[in-house]
């Protein structure tokens, strides 16, 4: 069991996205890493750390759980005045 995953088990997020960091920065082309720390980070109210995560994830290889992540991060995200606009 990983670390990150012994604090989201524990209840932990702060010490949870701690540890999945570390892992990002001891292994960054491991996808697994990235997973975790983005799901850590969507426990949080680090939106746009959490949507580069996903993306850093995604381009290490497809994974559809990540993917739904990221839509809905991003879906949670206030729109910007140029992006009413345009819509």
């Amino acid at each position: 069991m990983s670390l990150a995953l012994a604090y989201h088990l524990a209840g932990d997020v702060g010490a949870e996205v701690s540890a999945a960091e570390a892992a990002t920065r001891l292994e960054p082309a491991s996808q697994s890493a990235w997973n975790a720390y983005a799901h850590a980070l969507a426990r949080t109210d680090r939106a746009s750390e959490c949507i580069d995560a996903c993306r850093r994830a995604l381009a290490l290889g497809e994974n559809a759980e990540v993917s739904d992540l990221l839509e809905r991060v991003q879906a949670a995200q206030p729109r910007t005045l140029s992006e009413r606009t345009a819509a």
